[in-house]
C-alpha cells in the first residue's frame, strides 16, 4: 500500500476518459470562441451607426469559424474510435451531436462562394499581420463546399485574379457578405447559444466519464444534420442570427 504522504493514481481508463471528455469540451467552446468574442456588436443596436467596425468583426469571427470546421470529419472520426478503444458510449453521444453542430455551421459558411471567403479571410490577414507582408505572400484558402472545408492554394497573381470580381474596398465588399450571412436562417447559432455553458460542459464531463456505465445523456441536443428531412419551420431554434440577436440584446444587462 502506498505511503499516507503518497497520491494514488486514478486507474488508467478514469485518466483516459478525463482526458477525452476534457478535449471535447474543448472542442465545443474552440467553435463558441470567435462567436463569443466577436457577436454582440454584430447584433447589438447601439453599433448600427458603425457599419465599418461590424464587417472587421463579422470578419474576425468568420475567419475563426472557418478554422474550427476544417478537417472536423477525420478529427472526430479518430475520437470515435477513441472513445469505443476505452468504452465511453457517452463520449460517442456527444461526439456526435458536435458532429451535426460544426456540420450546420458548415452549411453557414456555404453561404460565401470559396472566393467571398478567401476575400474576407485575406482581409482578416491584413488586418492582424498588415497588407504589405500579406501581398507578397503565396496563399492557402479554406472555404465550404459541399458539406465540408475545402483547402486551395494560391499564388500571388493567381490569388488576386482569383477575387477580381469582389470590389477593391473592403467595407463595400464585405457588407452584403455580412447581411447575407447573418440573414440565412439556421439551426446553428441557436444551438451554439444553448450549448455554450458551464452546465453542458458538466454534463459531457459527467457522460464521458460514466465509461460503460452511460445509459442516457445528461443533457438532451437534438441536432439534425442540414441534409436530412426535418421540419425546420416549426423548430424555435431556427432562426437568422439577427434573429436570436433580438432575443439576446434583450438580456444583455441595461447601460
Amino acid at each position: 500500500m502506498p505511503d499516507d504522504g503518497e497520491k494514488k493514481n486514478d486507474p488508467p481508463d478514469q485518466r483516459e476518459l478525463l482526458d477525452l471528455a476534457n478535449t471535447i469540451v474543448l472542442l465545443f467552446a474552440a467553435m463558441s470562441s470567435p462567436i463569443s468574442a466577436w457577436a454582440i456588436p454584430l447584433y447589438d443596436p447601439h453599433f448600427d451607426n458603425q457599419p465599418e467596425l461590424r464587417n472587421k468583426l463579422f470578419t474576425l469571427m468568420m475567419s475563426g469559424l472557418i478554422d474550427t470546421a476544417w478537417e472536423y470529419e477525420n478529427r472526430l472520426t479518430q475520437l470515435h474510435t477513441r472513445a469505443e478503444k476505452i468504452g465511453s458510449p457517452g463520449a460517442g453521444f456527444w461526439l456526435g451531436a458536435l458532429y451535426c453542430m460544426i456540420a450546420q455551421l458548415v452549411d453557414v459558411l456555404e453561404q460565401l462562394t470559396a472566393s467571398e471567403t478567401a476575400y474576407i479571410v485575406d482581409w482578416r490577414n491584413q488586418l492582424v499581420h498588415g497588407e504589405w507582408r500579406e501581398m507578397q505572400k503565396s496563399r492557402t484558402i479554406y472555404y465550404a463546399q459541399n458539406g465540408r472545408i475545402e483547402r486551395k492554394r494560391f499564388e500571388n497573381e493567381e490569388f488576386l485574379k482569383f477575387i477580381e470580381t469582389i470590389p477593391v474596398a473592403p467595407d463595400k465588399a464585405v457588407e452584403p457578405l455580412r447581411e447575407r450571412v447573418l440573414k440565412y436562417k439556421t439551426l446553428f447559432w441557436s444551438i451554439e447559444r444553448v450549448l455554450n455553458n458551464q452546465m453542458v460542459a458538466a454534463a459531457i464531463r459527467n457522460d464521458v466519464l460514466l465509461g460503460s456505465n452511460f445509459k442516457e445523456p445528461s443533457f438532451q441536443a437534438v441536432i439534425p444534420m442540414p441534409n436530412q428531412p426535418y421540419e425546420y419551420e416549426k423548430d424555435k431554434r431556427f432562426r437568422s442570427f439577427y434573429d436570436l440577436g433580438k432575443i439576446l440584446f434583450a438580456q444583455l444587462p441595461p447601460r
